[in-house]
């Protein structure tokens, strides 16, 4: 029995086993990191959301933008520069979110003249900008919301692309930077998830954001199966092992 499960074919089994349980080990301590880091991130959100709503400029004060801190601004919409978010879908129906520039009444203190505010949900026939359907309420407002760093497709993932140039209507992200030269105004290197204005919408649209995902997400069952993978490995090659020995002592 030992010369056959020391032969260069079995040694070459009990390598790939070996290999195959380190690789199911160390995806499922990933994900079991994956899973820590998504309760610090929940965890940082319900707290930062159950503080009073601070200043924009406040919040912004360090230089860094405080993901999901409730902030207030006052200023003024500027419907005629708004852009769709792309890719928003509600309750099964296509759509988008609309983003418009809020032009702050008073911008001392910050790195910008006005900031885009992510407003909203309308449906998908609603497809062109200025969004008429859903118009923000004239004058001066004052919104309270997330603030949120800019997004942008990451180089050397697959996510959606937008046109690198010119003039954009519709885009998937976010982008601060991308969405500045098309401004008449500096933007501010943020931007604000809308949870209530003063005054309020004037009509139905758009729908309200959703409220933040504070779900863990399928890190911890992705981890036990990884370790079930492992451990069946595991049992299922001792067997194997066994098989051989008993077939050897039966020869």
């Amino acid at each position: 029995m030992r010369h056959v499960l020391l032969t260069p074919r079995w040694l070459a089994g009990h390598a790939l086993a070996l290999t195959l349980v380190v690789l199911f080990v160390n995806l499922g301590s990933w994900q079991l990191r994956r899973l820590e880091q998504r309760r610090e991130h929940v965890a940082q959100v319900v707290e930062r959301s159950q503080l009073p709503p601070a200043p924009l400029a406040e919040a912004l004060a360090a230089g860094e933008v405080p993901e999901y801190r409730t902030v207030a601004a006052v200023g003024t919409f500027d419907p005629s520069e708004e852009v769709l978010l792309r890719g928003r879908g509600r309750d099964g129906q296509p759509g988008f979110h609309v983003l418009t520039p809020l032009v702050l009444s008073e911008p001392a203190g910050l790195p910008g003249e006005a900031v885009l505010v992510e407003r909203g949900w309308v449906p998908y026939a609603l497809d062109s900008v200025p969004v008429t359907e859903a118009p923000p309420p004239e004058g001066e407002v004052v919104v309270t919301g997330r603030v949120r760093a800019p997004t942008s497709h990451r180089a050397g993932t697959l996510g959606p692309r937008d046109p690198a140039e010119g003039e954009l209507t519709q885009t998937f992200y976010v982008d601060v930077e991308r969405l500045q030269p098309q401004m008449p105004y500096r933007l501010v290197p943020a931007y604000v998830e809308l949870t209530s204005v003063d005054p309020p919408h004037p009509g139905e649209l758009p729908l309200a954001l959703p409220e933040p995902d504070l779900g863990e997400g399928p890190h911890l069952g992705y981890a036990v199966q990884w370790f079930s993978f492992a451990a069946i490995g595991i049992v299922g090659y001792l067997f194997l092992l066994r098989h051989v020995a008993r077939g050897e002592r039966r020869g």
